[in-house]
């Protein structure tokens, strides 16, 4: 018999999605599968949770969540032979989507199960903060500050983003920043850097998507304008044609690389969640570390 641990994290979604896993749990537990559902409390350590389940010798964690839940439970499964199973309940749900795991709650349930298979990924640090999407300096942890400080004055989450955004851009904090990386010495200011987990696509349909997670590569994106006109058309530019690297920004592709800053310490975000950190930033990519079931045809 399998077993399968469901780790729910109930300020990623509503109540209701507990009776709607409760009730898919009900329909798919038989002879061949164990399902426990485990209520994250506030104060929980979610990877202590999967560890326990590790330590009990279940066949498959599953975080149903959003990228947040995801990543404090994969980072627990990390090279072990537990797999990692999603259940995208949050907002954006980067993983789920490149996985190609549906935020149907009942056709994630299916993969999950029986109509599932396992792969395994890439996963990525900075000095010992493991991420499975993306890293950035710069903009976007400024944004994730604002926007959590205009929630605090009742402003709804989306509503709370857009006026971030837009207090950020108009003035944009630029960070100076150096590094080596393909032969070549970087040196320059710049309002964001993003460090991805694999090759992110970088303009057009399917901008901020990736094809693969398991290329053993970073992605580094260091955007060159510093104001926010030449913020605005290089956003225009992504969303219609190709970027002109040279003269837009610098893109990347090593499996390591150390960034110092000036200030040297800044706030860093890893897969939506925002922390303090102090200068070098040391990313690497952690290849071929994590078992993940996705359905059948990707």
């Amino acid at each position: 018999m399998r077993s399968i641990a469901i780790i729910f994290n109930q300020r990623s979604g509503i109540l209701s999605r507990l009776e709607e896993l409760q009730k898919n749990c009900i329909e798919l537990s038989n002879e061949l599968y164990h399902i426990e559902i485990y209520e994250v409390q506030e104060g929980d350590n979610i990877p202590e949770i999967a560890k326990h389940y590790i330590a009990r010798k279940f066949d498959t964690i599953a975080a149903a969540g959003g990228d947040g839940t995801v990543n404090a439970v994969g980072c627990a499964l990390i090279n072990t032979q537990c797999r990692l199973g999603i259940l995208p309940l949050g907002t954006f749900n980067h993983l789920a989507k490149d996985l190609g795991i549906s935020t149907d709650l009942s056709l994630a349930f299916r993969t999950l199960t029986n109509e599932g298979k396992e792969i395994i990924i890439d996963a990525a640090s900075c000095n010992k903060t493991i991420f499975f999407n993306n890293s950035s300096l710069g903009i976007y942890p400024k944004v994730v500050h604002l926007r959590e400080k205009y929630q605090s004055w009742g402003k709804l989450k989306w509503t709370a983003f857009f006026f971030a955004v837009i207090e950020v851009i108009t003035r944009l904090p630029n960070i100076f920043i150096s590094f080596e990386a393909g032969g070549r010495k970087i040196s320059r200011r710049t309002p964001f850097l993003f460090v991805g987990n694999n090759a992110y696509k970088l303009t057009g349909v399917g901008l901020g998507t990736r094809s693969s997670l398991s290329s053993g590569n970073l992605s580094v994106w260091l955007i060159h304008s510093t104001s926010f006109g030449g913020m605005l058309g290089l956003l225009r530019i992504m969303l219609s044609v190709i970027v002109k690297e040279d003269r837009e920004l610098d893109t990347f592709y090593p499996q390591e690389v150390i960034i110092e800053t000036v200030p040297s310490r800044l706030s860093v975000s890893y897969d939506g969640e925002v922390l303090e950190a102090d200068s070098p930033f040391h990313y690497k990519i952690l290849p071929q570390c994590l078992r993940v079931i996705v359905p059948e045809k990707i």
